[in-house]
């Protein structure tokens, strides 16, 4: 079992990473196993084995909160320690409130430094003595939801117009593409907290198909999906959905149905169990379903459930 801290630094100045390496090398259970001085030379060095990234802001800053999310996602436990030259309160509130674990002053010292890390390897938040610890909690407490990122996927203007106005007027940050393949391009640049397809676009099922490739892409895997469907959901409670659509395929009355919706009435969660033109069916796991035509108060509803807004 591995014991010691495997560490990254981030930062563009070289004599300052070198700093920050004999500094935290002076504990023999650390070890920094990455150094990089720009985004993409650390992602493509970056590894699920990495579990503190120290990183300059600024870089963080670039790309709304990007870089945080791609850190997660190749790894939910790898701790984020933000360096900075300067104090800004109010933005290191939303740095927090999108995953950062401590932020610390770049004119910090030896103590700090491990103080940080040691924090953060328990599970804590730390800030730096330096900084207003009050005024960046309340940034956290009412953290910016502009920060979230929703991608809707649908060919119909007229519900991406409405679906974003809605969500834009709650200070959401919306993207926006008409098919499959604009969708997973679009995904994957942006890495959305959440995605909302359309079922029928340039083909019959082609939500469906995006939300299994979502599901089966280790990149996009973890985005939350809802479907927005016409089509009525059935609700499930003695059976986990998946056995709920095997089980009702075995029955005259739902056999040859092209679509099932099916939802844990428990969890919430859903099914899409769907019939190609060859025949064969295929059981994706979503997150939700939204009715058709969209209703303000159910998007907002769901969309702020599954993004643990209160």
């Amino acid at each position: 079992m591995r014991t010691g801290i495997n560490i990254g630094i981030v930062d563009n100045h070289s004599k300052f990473r070198k700093a920050i390496k004999y500094i935290l090398s002076k504990n023999k259970k650390n070890e920094v196993t990455l150094e990089a001085e720009t985004r993409l030379n650390f992602l493509s060095k970056l590894t699920t084995n990495i579990d503190v990234v120290f990183i300059d802001i600024e870089l963080l800053k670039k790309d709304q909160f990007n870089l945080i999310q791609q850190i997660k996602l190749k790894n939910k436990n790898t701790k984020i320690i933000a360096l900075s030259f300067i104090t800004e309160e109010h933005y290191f509130g939303k740095l927090l409130h999108n995953g950062v674990n401590a932020i610390i002053s770049k004119h910090t010292n030896r103590t700090e430094l491990n103080d940080a890390l040691e924090n953060v390897m328990q599970n804590n938040i730390y800030i730096s003595k330096n900084y207003n610890k009050d005024l960046i909690k309340n940034n956290i407490e009412f953290g910016d939801m502009s920060t979230k990122k929703v991608l809707l996927v649908d060919d119909d203007m007229d519900i991406i117009t409405v679906a974003k106005a809605v969500l834009n007027k709650k200070g959401f940050d919306v993207h926006t593409a008409s098919n499959k393949t604009e969708g997973i391009k679009m995904a994957k640049e942006i890495l959305p907290d959440l995605a909302i397809l359309d079922v029928m676009m340039t083909t019959q099922y082609e939500g469906f198909e995006l939300a299994k490739a979502f599901k089966e892409n280790p990149e996009l895997k973890r985005i939350p999906v809802l479907i927005q469907s016409s089509i009525d959901v059935l609700m499930s409670t003695d059976y986990s959905v998946f056995d709920m659509a095997m089980n009702m395929r075995s029955q005259k009355k739902y056999k040859e149905l092209d679509v099932l919706l099916i939802k844990d009435a428990s969890t919430g969660k859903g099914c899409v169990d769907y019939r190609t033109s060859d025949n064969e069916t295929h059981s994706v796991e979503v997150e939700g379903f939204i009715r058709k035509p969209i209703d303000a108060e159910d998007l907002i509803r769901n969309v702020n459930k599954l993004l643990k807004i209160n």
